[in-house]
C-alpha cells in the first residue's frame, strides 16, 4: 500500500525532491544524534487509509527502523491536506511530523516515556509540535469524508454490471482492492466508465435495472466531492480520457457537446442530470486544456481510440468504425 516517494514526486506535486532529502537529513540527524544507527533513510508515500479510523483514532505517519535501515511512511491523504497550505508552511509542516515520529520512536525505545499518550502529553509544551497536531486533527474530518467517499463509490462500482454494446468492445475487470484507498485510480476508473457509456459503447446495470440513471445519486456526490481533492496532475488525468474520446466522438470536444450525449442517458429535469453535468463541467473547466482539446481532437479524430489509464486491470480498446 505504499511506494516511493522518489518516484511518486516525478507524477505529482505531493513531495518534491527537495522535500525528500531534508526530510532523510531530519530523520537521520535526530535518530543519529540520539544513539541510534542508521545507514540509509527511505521516504514512502502510503495510499492506505486504514490508520485513520475516526476523529480521535488516526495516524498520518509511522517510522520503522529495522537494522539501520529507516523508513518514514507519510500518509497520501495528509499530503493532500497539506498541499493547501502555502509552500514555506508545508516545509515546515513536513519537518514538524519528521521530529514527531522521530521523537515518538526515541522516547518509547529508550523507555523515557511508558506509553504513546505519555509521549504525546509531554508534546503540548512544543510550539511547532503542537501547530502540528492542530493541523492534524482539523483536517480528519475531510479525511474521513474522503475514505468514506472512496469506499461507497467502490461498493458501487463493485455491483455495477457492464456489457458491451458490440463484439468491438473489449473491457476487462478492474481489480477493486486497488482502487480502495485511491481516490486518483477510483475516479479515473468511473470517468472512463461514463465517457463510453455516453459513446454508446456500452451498457451499465445496476441492480438489476438498466442504464446510468439507475446508478445511486450518493455515488454521483460522492465523485463531486473526491473531485475536489485531486491535483492539478490528476485533473489532467481525467481530462485526457474525454480528449480521447473526442478522437471517436466530435461531441467530446466541447463540454455541450457532451451534455447533449448525457441527455440521451438522464432525464435533463433529474438530480442524476445535475449530478452528473456538475462532473462533466468540472473536467471541462481549465480552459487551456479545452483549447488543446479542440485542437487536438480536429487532428486525430479518423484515429482508432485506445485509451489506457495506467490503472490496474482497466484497458478498452475500441476499434473506430
Amino acid at each position: 500500500d505504499a511506494y516511493d516517494a522518489k518516484q511518486l514526486s516525478l507524477q505529482t506535486p505531493f513531495l518534491t525532491k527537495d522535500h525528500i532529502e531534508y526530510l532523510k537529513r531530519s530523520v537521520q540527524t535526530e535518530l543519529v544524534s540520539n544513539g541510534v544507527f542508521v545507514s540509509e533513510v527511505n521516504i514512502s508515500v502510503s495510499k492506505t487509509l486504514d490508520l485513520i479510523q475516526s476523529e480521535d483514532t488516526y495516524s498520518f505517519a509511522t517510522l520503522d527502523v529495522s537494522g539501520g535501515v529507516v523508513t518514514l511512511f507519510i500518509s497520501e491523504a495528509f499530503l493532500r491536506q497539506l498541499d493547501k497550505l502555502p509552500s514555506d508552511e508545508k516545509e515546515y509542516m513536513l519537518l514538524q511530523l519528521a521530529k514527531h515520529e522521530t521523537s515518538e520512536y526515541i522516547a518509547l525505545s529508550s523507555g523515557s516515556v511508558s506509553d504513546y499518550a505519555e509521549f504525546h502529553k509531554r508534546l503540548e509544551k512544543d510550539l511547532g509540535q503542537k501547530r502540528l497536531t492542530d493541523f492534524a486533527k482539523s483536517v480528519v474530518p475531510d479525511v474521513l469524508r474522503m475514505k468514506n467517499c472512496i469506499l461507497n463509490v467502490v461498493d458501487v462500482l463493485n455491483n455495477l454490471q457492464i456489457s458491451s454494446v458490440s463484439s468491438s468492445a473489449q473491457i476487462s475487470t478492474k481489480d477493486m482492492d486497488n482502487v480502495r484507498n485511491d481516490v486518483n485510480a477510483g475516479l479515473l476508473y468511473w470517468t472512463e466508465i461514463l465517457a463510453h457509456t455516453l459513446n454508446g459503447d456500452i451498457v451499465l446495470v445496476f441492480d438489476g435495472r438498466q442504464g446510468l440513471k439507475e446508478i445511486p445519486n450518493e455515488m454521483f456526490k460522492d465523485v463531486l466531492f473526491l473531485v475536489s481533492v485531486l491535483n492539478d496532475t490528476e485533473k489532467s488525468a481525467l481530462f485526457k480520457i474525454f480528449e480521447t474520446a473526442s478522437r471517436k466522438n466530435e461531441n467530446f470536444r466541447t463540454k455541450d457537446g457532451v451534455l447533449k450525449l448525457l441527455e440521451n442517458y438522464v432525464d435533463t429535469d433529474s438530480a442524476e442530470y445535475k449530478l452528473i453535468s456538475e462532473f462533466i463541467s468540472y473536467i471541462y473547466s481549465d480552459t487551456s486544456l479545452r483549447d488543446n482539446l479542440v485542437e487536438t481532437a480536429a487532428e486525430t479524430l479518423s484515429a482508432d481510440l485506445y485509451v489506457e489509464t495506467g490503472s490496474d486491470n482497466l484497458h478498452y480498446l475500441l476499434a473506430s468504425a
